[in-house]
């Protein structure tokens, strides 16, 4: 991948770790840029989303390819 490539993928709003796979992290890495970090999504929700396996799989999908976890963290 390109100079030219990486910045059309930032452009577009992805992060660098999306395209891991075609990415040469050498050439980025003295950057030090924080869309090359792997992201982890944490979503604090309630018992109605925990149970609920498609609105789960949904969220997921919505922050792929990052990691996602949920928990139901009360205060």
């Amino acid at each position: 991948m390109e100079l030219c490539d990486v910045e059309i993928l930032l452009v577009l709003g992805r992060t660098l770790f999306s395209a891991k796979d075609s990415l040469d992290f050498s050439l980025l890495r003295e950057l030090n840029l924080m869309t090359t970090k792997p992201f982890l999504y944490v979503f604090n929700s309630d018992e109605s989303v925990l149970t609920d396996e498609d609105r789960k799989a949904e969220l997921k999908a919505a922050v792929a390819p990052a990691d996602a976890v949920f928990l139901d963290a009360k205060v």
